[in-house]
């Protein structure tokens, strides 16, 4: 199984769940084998929400892992355009960055992937759908941690 993580599933992991000086094993062995297997992954998009926390311990443990982050390509781009044009809400458009949930659940269809996600389900589509609310109308599997 691949798993493709959010921006906010790795900060709720690191810094509220399952912190690296807690449990280092997670990080350390568990994730890393995922890591090496090309099982856990995430948009670009992610990493460049996570460098907006610069300093962070994150951050570091995330520019060491590079190999996770997968180069957004013109197919990738294509269905994350598919999913804003039916959920604009997803994103805010008064952002100045690009912002990655429609990134994640683009590469998790694309990949076949399982979203992992902090974020909680609206129920909204039209109005505020958060990441759940759109893999479940993708039939995308997530997992909500």
């Amino acid at each position: 199984m691949v798993y493709c993580i959010d921006t906010s599933a790795l900060i709720d992991a690191w810094v509220r769940w399952y912190p690296k000086d807690v449990l280092p094993t997670l990080w350390d062995d568990r994730i890393e084998e995922l890591l090496k297997a090309g099982e856990f992954v995430a948009p670009d998009e992610v990493l460049e929400e996570l460098k907006q926390k610069e300093g962070d311990t994150l951050t570091d443990w995330a520019l060491r892992h590079k190999k996770m982050f997968r180069v957004t390509d013109m197919d990738l781009q294509s269905v994350a355009t598919e999913i804003v044009n039916h959920f604009p809400n997803l994103v805010d458009p008064d952002s100045s960055v690009t912002e990655a949930d429609p990134f994640v659940v683009a590469l998790a269809r694309t990949i076949n992937a399982t979203v992992i996600t902090g974020e909680k389900a609206t129920g909204q589509l039209e109005s505020h759908p958060h990441i759940p609310d759109v893999c479940r109308h993708y039939k995308s599997s997530v997992l909500i941690c």
